[in-house]
């Protein structure tokens, strides 16, 4: 079963009840929720592909294991390849990171 607006346009979209218990939701355009709270509960996984994803929250909580392919910049200085000044040699501590 299906609900299609805009039918025969370039803002065509869709919303299809597939026999098999999935949904599918069709569109060139966006997609917006607008809600208090939001909670999203996969049984087996999530999956995000997109060029770019912007995430403007004031505090995140991370649980469990991450994995980064890639590089990833803090406060303008890339983790993978940054330096440390003033190493010490054994248990000392080191300078701040640099870029």
């Amino acid at each position: 079963m299906s609900l299609t607006g805009n039918l025969g346009t370039g803002l065509e979209c869709r919303v299809v009840l597939q026999p098999d218990g999935n949904i599918v939701l069709e569109t060139e355009q966006a997609v917006k929720v607008k809600c208090k709270t939001f909670e999203l509960t996969a049984s087996e996984s999530i999956s995000l592909t997109a060029p770019q994803m912007n995430v403007n929250v004031q505090a995140t909580s991370w649980t469990g294991q991450g994995y980064v392919i890639g590089e990833w910049t803090v406060n303008g200085i890339p983790m993978s390849t940054h330096v440390h000044t003033g190493v010490t040699p054994g248990t000392g501590s080191t300078g701040l990171p640099q870029a």
